[in-house]
């Protein structure tokens, strides 16, 4: 019984990086106690104004659940008074899409279709160390619906950071 679970341990052990070559590492991550969910890769963040709002991360979405968008390795060490992650199907990532088919998004949290809601969440500052960032589109909507995700300040009306989705 020890020799055939040392076989097995070997086995898997040689066949790994094999099994591995081509895909995206993170997809096929062990973790114990973890649920881990196969990402691909969307693009990366990179700032539109880095003096005043440094930011970086990179941006996934979820091939189990393409209603999920993760950001891997998020910073963002000045926030803006009003800012929240901003998804939307058509236009850009500007005050034309407000009231079209966009969708203000927060960690942790299922997207609305209510630009307007005081109660949305207000993007923290993050350190580029916590856990990724999980954001949820709206019930009905996936990843191949999304043109454009953003870092959106509503008080200012000012694009942080934004990426083309092409999943």
């Amino acid at each position: 019984a020890v020799w055939d679970t040392m076989k097995c341990f070997f086995a898997t052990i040689c066949l790994l990086p094999i099994l591995a070559s081509g895909r995206d590492q993170r997809a096929i991550e062990f973790r114990i106690g973890k649920v881990q969910h196969p990402l691909k890769k969307v693009a990366t963040l990179s700032p539109n104004k880095p003096e005043k709002h440094p930011l970086e991360g990179t941006v996934f979405y979820r091939l189990d659940d393409d209603s999920v968008i993760t950001v891997v390795n998020f910073l963002y060490t000045k926030p803006g008074p009003d800012a929240f992650f901003w998804a939307g199907e058509e236009g850009g990532c500007d005050e034309d899409s407000i009231g079209k088919k966009s969708y203000p998004l927060a960690p942790g949290r299922v997207g609305t279709r209510d630009y307007d809601n005081k109660d949305q969440p207000i993007l923290p500052a993050y350190d580029g160390t916590e856990k990724d960032v999980v954001l949820r589109l709206p019930e009905g909507v996936t990843v191949s619906d999304i043109k454009w995700l953003c870092i959106w300040c509503r008080k200012f009306k000012v694009n942080f950071s934004s990426i083309e989705f092409k999943p």
